[in-house]
């Protein structure tokens, strides 16, 4: 499970803190991806993926802003997460 605790933004960068946990296996590894990009490794904060509860920071900067239709007003999505035991 991932839980996103903070988001903050300001122009083209991105600060992100999650949490992910696994009820069942120490976590191994933490992956983001950007628009259907490749997946990106994260490190934990303490610097080693090795536990049920793992704590993430990930800070992304050269965004590029999100062209909304018009109307639309919504922003961005943030990066889609996975954590895994495997």
């Amino acid at each position: 499970m991932v839980t996103i605790a903070v988001v903050r933004h300001s122009g083209a960068a991105a600060h992100i803190e999650f949490d992910a946990a696994d009820a069942a296996s120490a976590l191994r590894r933490c992956e983001y991806s950007l628009d259907a990009a490749s997946w990106v490794p994260v490190a934990a904060a303490d610097g080693v993926i090795d536990s049920l509860r793992e704590k993430f920071v990930l800070d992304l900067t050269g965004l590029a802003p999100r062209r909304a239709p018009a109307g639309d007003s919504r922003r961005r999505p943030a990066p889609t997460t996975r954590a895994s035991p495997r």
